[in-house]
């Protein structure tokens, strides 16, 4: 359904198979059928029943058991997005920088520690990191003891002058009881 087809849709002039004036709402449905022709069977707002072959906004991506938003005008309903349910999302993520100091010498180490945001992770989450600084000074980075609080990070320099460096981390949970998924 392209955007002149929402817009006949949603310009409060009744539709085609209920001509009275309505006001457009948007309402929540879950899917129950993904249609070989490109719509879904959903069901709306946590009732029972299959409402069959309703048209989806071809933008929309969405399968069996998502949440989606749905724009209803009279009996004409149009599916208009999924809804975060954390199914293709992570169930929860964090992401920041940590400042390390300059190893006291080289080749050597400078450590530093990442606190999560309060009771984002229920488990300990993936944590990975890039360097921020523009020095592209060889070294590697490692973290450590990773729990679902915090994290301690090292960085090791290998060559070159000591250099302070601030590193950008990221930490993925995937579901509510496991960091991959």
């Amino acid at each position: 359904m392209g955007i002149r087809e929402i817009a006949k849709l949603t310009s409060n002039k009744g539709s085609a198979t209920d001509p009275k004036m309505y006001t457009p709402r948007i309402r929540q449905g879950t899917v129950v059928v993904v249609n070989a022709n490109d719509t879904y069977d959903i069901t709306l707002g946590g009732s029972a029943t299959t409402i069959t072959g309703v048209a989806v906004l071809e933008s929309c991506y969405a399968q069996v058991g998502d949440s989606v938003q749905v724009i209803q005008n009279g009996t004409d309903l149009l599916v208009i997005g999924r809804v975060n349910t954390g199914q293709f999302v992570p169930f929860a993520m964090a992401a920041g920088t940590v400042a390390l100091a300059a190893p006291g010498a080289v080749p050597g180490g400078a450590t530093g520690t990442v606190t999560f945001p309060t009771g984002r992770f229920t488990v300990a989450p993936i944590v990975t990191v890039t360097m921020n600084n523009s020095n592209a000074t060889p070294g590697s980075c490692a973290f450590n003891n990773i729990l679902s609080t915090g994290c301690g990070v090292t960085f090791w320099q290998t060559n070159g002058a000591a250099t302070a460096r601030t590193l950008n981390w990221t930490a993925i949970q995937m579901t509510a009881t496991s960091a991959s998924g």
